[in-house]
């Protein structure tokens, strides 16, 4: 990830130390296409290392190294269970550093396996929303040549469309 160099997003990783020990990391992912007064930044502090300054040195690390980029807006994201209150620690957290809920999305997750006949219900209760659709897949030649644009098309219509709450790209 960090490693891979990229025409449209300049990322930069740090990290916080407790002697040889990681404690904290971060990264500044910068766009150079297109919302370039954007930064999103990612940080993680080590579990039981929280609340002793570690986040906070690294958020203000992030502010700094965006601010230094010319970068008018930073954005991050937290992880919280539905109806989580502003008591929630990474509401608190976000709070005291100046962020602001801009966007909130729900993520749901599912144990595997899932058992078969649990999937045939899925699929039977969706078959009469899908008839006139087919689904293809192209592995080593990629998608062909004429779907090529409406392809492309709709990959865009995808970061056009998505939620974006307050936030303008």
């Amino acid at each position: 990830l960090f490693s891979a160099e990229s025409k449209a997003e300049r990322i930069e990783p740090f990290a916080a130390f407790d002697g040889d020990r990681i404690v904290g990391t971060g990264a500044l992912f910068f766009p150079l296409l297109a919302n370039t007064q954007m930064a999103f930044c990612d940080l993680e502090t080590v579990p039981e290392r929280r609340c002793e300054g570690i986040g906070s040195a690294l958020v203000e690390h992030g502010l700094t190294r965006a601010a230094d980029a010319g970068r008018s807006l930073v954005m991050g994201q937290a992880n919280l269970p539905i109806g989580a209150g502003d008591d929630h620690p990474a509401k608190r957290f976000a709070a005291r550093h100046g962020f602001a809920l801009a966007n909130e999305e729900i993520r749901r997750l599912l144990q595997l396996p899932v058992d078969d006949a649990v999937i045939q219900g899925w699929i039977d209760e969706c078959a009469p929303h899908h008839l006139d659709y087919r689904i293809e897949q192209y592995v080593d030649d990629g998608v062909p040549d004429h779907l090529l644009p409406s392809y492309v098309h709709t990959m865009n219509q995808l970061s056009a469309d998505a939620p974006t709450g307050d936030i303008e790209f």
